[in-house]
């Protein structure tokens, strides 16, 4: 499936209004002040579940016929995308999280789609997604009639929370993409590096959690695009970090994970994929630092070193966290919006993506 034919969202509202009909003159009263009440705002936020590395897998390995002379479809997060159909994962329990607020679940349906209701709505408090393995497992790419062309290996799957903070200031907040992850990617390479296993990252009294941040190439089409960046360093506040490769799973050697990851402590990952590994106690905030250091253009124009912005999150002790990082184009940190009286452009607003 081709880019002009991948990119193909659309969105239906309908409203019904009601109405007395037949109804004879009145008198009008006068409501008694009491019987006001203050409704909850609540926003339903939605999106799609997928594993970022079985993504990473299908798009690096997908198979190309010698008489098609477009080549392999674009790593495009949106519906018709084989890759994202073939990455989503069912049957996992997505909730949001703030501090110590964690809403009711949403069970991930076929495509990785969840909707969570009535999540309490502000200006300023801001939600991450967490995502749950059921007791019965997950699936990737449930009710798909055709077989991947791809073989993804199987994993058991870890609670995942994904660092995209969400401000769900609008009722409908759609679109959010949530990650998951299994035990045959990174952590394995990962345990492999530090002699350990997967068991022990995910243990609180032996490591404060596992931190993987994915780095992409500046596009117009926001995180719905993911070209995989190179030549960016990472320096962490905690922890130690170690830079993740790929390569098909088999011909990387010892070390390689199922899935095709290999480790190595410090170092620049040639895929901006990335793992740090807090010390054990260790919680609250985290600050990530990304150095571009490539130069002349990026594929789509963009001149480098890029303005890649800082990871700010609050870290919970234990279990894996998962943040897709996207530079800008520029080099240089954008300046803040100037103070304007003008009302903004329908084409400025992008409240209905829940954006920071």
């Amino acid at each position: 499936m081709r880019t002009s034919s991948v990119v193909s969202s659309a969105l239906l509202l309908s409203a019904t209004l009601s109405g007395c009909l037949g109804q004879g003159p009145s008198t009008p009263t006068t409501p008694d002040a009491g019987s006001y009440v203050d409704m909850p705002r609540t926003s339903t936020v939605s999106g799609f579940l997928l594993d970022p590395e079985a993504f990473f897998l299908l798009s690096s390995a997908w198979p190309v016929a010698p008489d098609d002379p477009e080549g392999p479809p674009p790593p495009f997060l949106v519906d018709g995308t084989p890759y994202l159909e073939y990455a989503s994962i069912s049957g996992a329990n997505v909730s949001l999280v703030s501090g110590s607020t964690q809403t009711s679940g949403s069970i991930s349906a076929q495509k990785g789609v969840w909707q969570v209701y009535n999540v309490p709505r502000g200006d300023s408090t801001q939600y991450v997604m967490k995502a749950d393995p059921m007791a019965a497992g997950v699936e990737l790419g449930a009710g798909i009639d055709e077989p991947s062309p791809v073989e993804v290996p199987k994993s058991r799957y870890v609670s995942t929370t994904t660092l995209r903070p969400i401000l769900p200031s609008v009722p409908l907040c759609q679109l959010m993409v949530a990650t998951m992850v299994g035990e045959a990617g990174a952590l394995s390479a990962l345990a492999h590096a530090r002699s350990s296993t997967v068991a022990d990252l995910l243990n609180p009294s032996k490591t404060g959690g596992v931190v993987l941040t994915w780095v992409f190439v500046p596009s117009m089409m926001l995180d719905w695009v993911q070209f995989n960046a190179d030549q960016v360093s990472v320096e962490s506040s905690a922890g130690q970090v170690y830079a993740l490769n790929w390569d098909l799973p088999g011909a990387g050697g010892a070390g390689q994970s199922p899935m095709g990851f290999m480790a190595s402590a410090g170092g620049v990952s040639p895929i901006g994929y990335y793992a740090i590994v807090l010390p054990p106690g260790g919680s609250g905030p985290l600050s990530v630092q990304f150095v571009d250091h490539g130069t002349g253009e990026d594929m789509f124009g963009n001149p480098r070193p890029w303005f890649i912005p800082s990871l700010e999150a609050d870290i919970q002790p234990g279990g894996v966290s998962v943040a897709r990082v996207f530079a800008l184009p520029g080099g240089e940190e954008p300046p803040p919006p100037e103070d304007t009286d003008d009302e903004p452009s329908p084409g400025q607003d992008f409240s209905w993506v829940c954006m920071p």
